[in-house]
């Protein structure tokens, strides 16, 4: 998890707390917790979650 957490600190760093980036965040969150919520549901387990979820953006960027 702190690989992910590298991976993304530029932009935390970078990040501006108004309307828009406010708003980016809040629409994150929600479908970060509907996401979880839905694995939860049929027994997908968090760490077999996020390796599907870091290959397909993985594959996304070829």
């Amino acid at each position: 998890m702190c690989e992910i957490g590298l991976v993304f600190w530029p932009e935390v760093q970078n990040f501006e707390a108004n309307e828009s980036g406010l708003y980016g965040l809040g629409l994150s969150v929600v479908a970060t917790l509907l996401a979880s919520a839905r694995n939860q549901k049929v027994g997908i387990s968090v760490m077999s979650s996020n390796a599907w979820a870091m290959t397909y953006g993985a594959g996304l960027m070829l």
